[in-house]
């Protein structure tokens, strides 16, 4: 893959309380005229074989992702000062099926002089139920880096194999986040999760956050941090 093609998103995850940003979400993709990006509210999207966690480009976009996340911590330690700026990156079953995902992870940091601890690595509630992958996990986890479970509520995971993972961040579904305002059991079912991250000593993050009305409910509830277009829309560098 040809590096000066890609193009690179990043969508800023902001604190409820201070309303200001302290993380990123690294994403990513290759558009060209047949294959175009698309970013809409909650998915960046590139078509045909791109978008196939099957494919060998996948895999190849994912380790590029990798470094560039490792390296964007290091450009932003030294733009910020003190502090521990954080990126995320999303890796998918396929990713992490294969056992040298924990090298390349490994690789990334060494290469770019970062702390593990900065780097968190996003797996959705699938990946969490897929034992083919726990090992993995399991190791990436031991290099010290952290660890989100994404889109929160619409897996199949239980809740013992949350607590198994010893995640760091539940990311709530947008699903769930949209109707917060207007609709009771959907407040009920959010707050029950923010309820559930703080008890197990993990940071909620709400997806989807569109207005201010969402934003000082979910504040409300204990959510930590907020993710979506109220805060800021994906912005490519």
């Amino acid at each position: 893959i040809e590096a000066k093609r890609e193009q690179w998103i990043a969508e800023s995850l902001a604190s409820l309380e201070a309303s200001a940003a302290e993380q990123a979400e690294s994403l990513s993709g290759m558009p060209n005229e047949a294959t175009p990006l698309n970013i809409v509210q909650g998915a960046f999207t590139l078509t045909d074989a791109a978008a196939s966690e099957d494919g060998v480009l996948l895999g190849a976009i994912g380790e590029l992702s990798l470094r560039r996340a490792c390296t964007d911590i290091a450009t932003l330690a030294d733009a910020v000062g003190p502090g521990q700026p954080s990126v995320s990156v999303n890796l998918s079953s396929s990713e992490l099926a294969d056992r040298r995902a924990v090298d390349r992870v490994r690789a990334a940091l060494e290469l770019a002089q970062v702390s593990p601890e900065s780097l968190i690595v996003e797996i959705t509630e699938d990946v969490i139920v897929d034992d083919a992958v726990q090992e993995v996990i399991t190791e990436i986890r031991d290099l010290g880096v952290g660890l989100a479970v994404d889109d929160f509520g619409t897996g199949n995971s239980s809740l013992r194999q949350l607590g198994s993972y010893s995640a760091d961040v539940l990311k709530i579904d947008r699903s769930f986040v949209e109707f917060i305002a207007d609709d009771q059991r959907a407040r009920a079912i959010t707050g029950a999760v923010v309820a559930l991250a703080v008890d197990l000593g993990l940071d909620a993050v709400a997806e989807g956050v569109e207005d201010e009305a969402q934003a000082q409910l979910l504040a409300r509830m204990g959510c930590g941090f907020g993710q979506g277009w109220h805060f800021a829309r994906p912005m490519p560098f």
